[in-house]
């Protein structure tokens, strides 16, 4: 299913190179995200957790979801037919707001 979509990308929109790689513990603690929320002093006791999740989606659902970035309105009609299976793993950053 992978190679399928990412075939999908690179016949539609060859501009777009999707990170196919799910957070792990070692990556979001080097992410942008993390450092940005280091560099604040209002903020200490920062942690990160990630909490996987399988969802299904219409294509439709899907797309609406994508919308969020341009390049992916782009894609012709033909293009969005079916359904659209993802693994997410959502990252939420901790920290408590120093006294």
């Amino acid at each position: 299913m992978l190679d399928a979509a990412l075939a999908v990308y690179r016949a539609h929109t060859p501009h777009i190179i999707p990170d196919t790689r799910l957070p792990t513990e070692a990556s979001i603690e080097t992410s942008g995200w993390w450092a940005e929320l280091e560099r604040q002093a209002a903020f200490q006791d920062l942690s990160a957790r990630l909490y996987p999740s399988e969802r299904t989606y219409s294509t439709t659902d899907y797309l609406a979801l994508l919308t969020t970035r341009s390049a992916i309105r782009m894609l012709r009609d033909d293009v969005r037919a079916g359904f659209v299976g993802l693994s997410i793993t959502t990252a939420l950053y901790l920290a408590r707001r120093t006294p």
